[in-house]
């Protein structure tokens, strides 16, 4: 019976950036956690996360083998430094030219995976992330938007510098969302418990986490924007000081939800909490509406996903 869903499948590349000229292939015996080629500390280390949709084969039940993915992504980086070099501390825009770099390697595995569909089963890029520490991450995705016959694009290859110029001057590029995640931490108790219902139902449902003295946790806050045309390595709304993007975003969340959070007690301490009750997934909207009505119009917010514990955690986003 054909399938009568889509698939998606996830794969985790490490790299040292820029690759090297000689690099190639992984051999069997490498230790294959750590990032394609040799160690070079020096070097940027980057999680680049590749997800695909489509439907598995019927007989082989790959969506793709994982080791094409692999070699379509370096490939397409190697491709991408041709014309877009991977940005030093001497560039003046050092993030619009990682930028300019993630988004060539996006349309070039974009123009390959439509290729490879067409000669295989059903097969499309569908977001991409580059994962430059644990607190800072750019995502590329999928416009769900863009489709009917200019889904896949017809451009020549190989892709030109020009052409993602062409892109960036566009304001948006159809084919491609771009975001920017940036996490936080906050430490925070609260109690689980409803005015309204009986003690003995707060106890069934909330159990321990209805304690009257309350519980605490380490929270971690991730909170996503939508990127600009360009991430602006000089804020022009500001003074000449050369602030990067996160570090507009990092003072507003600052004092619009980590000063309100932290080490409070969130049922006393935050008049939001005092008649809410604080959930996580309450917590995640509240948060939402802070940084909503605070971020600048230029920078509109996505997402905010606050982590209650490692396995537990809310996101709140516009409908």
């Amino acid at each position: 019976m054909a399938s009568t869903y889509m698939l998606t499948l996830s794969r985790q590349t490490r790299l040292y950036l820029p690759l090297l000229a000689n690099e190639a292939d992984r051999p069997a015996a490498e230790n294959r956690w750590h990032a394609i080629g040799p160690i070079r500390p020096w070097a940027t280390y980057v999680v680049i996360e590749t997800t695909v949709t489509g439907h598995p084969d019927p007989e082989g039940g790959y969506l793709v083998d994982i080791r094409t993915m692999d070699q379509l992504l370096v490939a397409a980086c190697r491709d991408a430094q041709a014309t877009n070099p991977w940005p030093s501390e001497h560039q003046d825009s050092p993030w619009t030219q990682t930028r300019h770099y993630a988004e060539f390697v996006w349309e070039r595995l974009r123009h390959e995976y439509a290729r490879l569909s067409a000669s295989q089963t059903p097969l499309s890029l569908s977001e991409m992330s580059w994962r430059f520490t644990p607190h800072l991450t750019m995502t590329l995705r999928k416009n769900a938007d863009a489709s009917g016959p200019h889904a896949v694009p017809n451009f020549p290859l190989p892709l030109t510098k020009d052409f993602i110029n062409s892109l960036e001057s566009s304001c948006e590029n159809p084919f491609m969302l771009t975001s920017l995640t940036l996490q936080y931490e906050f430490a925070a108790a609260h109690r689980l418990h409803c005015e309204s219902w009986s003690a003995a139902r707060n106890q069934e449902v909330f159990g321990k986490c209805n304690h009257p003295s309350g519980h605490g946790h380490n929270y971690l806050l991730e909170v996503t924007v939508r990127s600009p045309a360009a991430f602006p390595d000089r804020a022009t709304t500001m003074d000449d000081s050369g602030e990067n993007l996160p570090a507009l975003i990092n003072p507003i969340v600052q004092q619009h939800v980590l000063q309100r959070l932290d080490h409070r007690f969130l049922n006393i301490d935050v008049a939001e909490f005092r008649h809410m009750n604080p959930t996580v997934e309450n917590i995640a909207q509240v948060v939402f509406r802070w940084l909503h009505g605070a971020l600048p119009a230029t920078i509109p917010l996505e997402s905010v996903r606050v982590f209650e514990t490692d396995k537990t955690w809310a996101e709140a986003r516009l409908g």
